[in-house]
């Protein structure tokens, strides 16, 4: 985790000096001098960030009184999960440097990977990074497959946070009196629902009000209370049945992406040497992600892809997407294929493109701990919209009838083949 957090620093300090939307924003040369320690408070992106989200970093104390750094992500109208708040990362493991500016924050696992739901667990790292030159932050969120979830510019809001929806847990400082609670947001007006434990009682709905600092949560079946309020440190602080402790903030439990048919399409291979009808699929989640099934001989999960704003197109560069494939060579085994982002791998110096209704794709080719087939460039016609489609299967021939050679090192006792 350490090793993984001094790369993602890395990361962050050279991409305020790359990301072109930051150009004006660079560390002033010389001796950096930054203030001692970064105080508690809230941070947002700016109102201009692109995307459907809007994100906010609050450093407050946990219950223990240990420094803790929180991730909020708040969907904007134009998002298909309008108004929907999720904690994406929670973090007890929080670092400051006066030297570099930057808070560092990491978590074990987070709402994009828990383990929870199907989803694989997967770490997260989170940074503020102080610009010299402005009075604006970086704020960026990665996790441990490598997707950067954010990367963005965030200004301090010189307020205490505006809602208490959420995943929050809390006791009274002898453990009698209890609070757990899962809350959404209903309106823009404060008012929200979900549900909660009080005390020792059963799960029950709630419905909560919130304005001005002081928030109430009542349940439905035993119209039992609480009474919320942020003090100074920006700590959530409950007071029930006489008792007032604090309540400190959970990720969100990981959900499954869910994917509803959006196009016909289809798809030809040169690998391969054939087309094939596809249908495509567009996540529910609205960052962009889509899959087209079948994929050479995946017809489970198919091929998963990212299309950005942009019209720029991003897949798996780790462990890329399956083709269902098993490469045979010279009466032996090698392994199942997959295509991986060559863009993202430095294979290619092109980048992944849609245009004209066509997905291009450069598919990096590989059989892991094996070898590759090299860079392809793979297209994807759209052809109508989502309808119940016949699909076709590939018959599954290379493009020639000789054996395709591996670029790179193969496993002893295996010839290659040039192409």
């Amino acid at each position: 985790m350490k090793q993984y957090i001094k790369t993602l620093a890395l990361m962050l300090l050279v991409g305020l000096g790359l990301t072109s939307c930051l150009n004006d924003d660079r560390f002033d040369e010389g001796v950096q001098k930054y203030q001692k320690s970064l105080p508690y408070g809230v941070w947002k992106s700016v109102s201009n960030s692109p995307g459907n989200y809007d994100y906010t970093g609050i450093l407050t104390k946990d219950v223990a009184g240990k420094d803790l750094f929180y991730v909020i992500r708040t969907a904007r109208p134009t998002a298909p999960d309008s108004g929907e708040v999720k904690i994406l990362m929670v973090s007890h493991d929080v670092q400051y440097s006066d030297s570099t500016g930057m808070l560092q924050a990491s978590a074990p696992s987070c709402y994009f990977g828990d383990g929870q739901n199907g989803t694989k667990k997967l770490t997260a790292a989170a940074n503020l990074a102080i610009l010299h030159s402005s009075n604006n932050l970086i704020f960026q969120m990665v996790t441990s497959d490598g997707t950067t979830q954010f990367h963005l510019q965030a200004a301090r809001v010189e307020a205490k946070p505006t809602s208490i929806a959420g995943m929050w847990e809390g006791y009274s400082s002898d453990s009698t009196k209890y609070f757990t609670a899962e809350l959404k947001p209903a309106d823009a007006q404060g008012n929200g629902t979900g549900v909660a434990v009080f005390n020792d009682n059963d799960v029950e709905e709630v419905a909560y009000t919130f304005a001005n600092n002081a928030a109430t949560v009542t349940g439905k079946t035993t119209q039992k209370k609480a009474e919320f309020a942020y003090n100074d440190n920006y700590q959530l602080v409950a007071n029930l049945d006489g008792a007032t402790f604090v309540v400190d903030p959970m990720a969100s439990t990981s959900e499954p992406e869910n994917f509803t048919p959006a196009y016909t399409g289809k798809f030809t291979s040169k690998l391969f040497g054939e087309s094939s009808d596809v249908v495509i699929y567009k996540g529910d989640k609205g960052t962009g992600n889509y899959l087209f099934t079948p994929f050479i001989m995946n017809s489970t999960t198919g091929f998963v892809f990212n299309w950005a704003n942009d019209n720029t197109l991003s897949f798996d560069a780790k462990k890329g997407n399956a083709t269902g494939y098993t490469h045979k060579q010279n009466g032996r085994t090698l392994g199942p294929v997959y295509a991986l982002d060559a863009y993202a791998l430095g294979e290619s110096k092109t980048q992944s493109s849609f245009a004209n209704n066509v997905f291009t794709f450069y598919c990096f080719y590989s059989i892991p701990g094996v070898g590759d087939f090299g860079v392809f460039k793979e297209t994807l016609q759209i052809t109508g919209s989502a309808a119940p489609a016949q699909v076709a299967k590939f018959n599954l021939k290379l493009r020639s009838s000789k054996p395709f050679g591996f670029n790179g090192t193969l496993k002893s006792n295996v010839q290659l083949f040039a192409k």
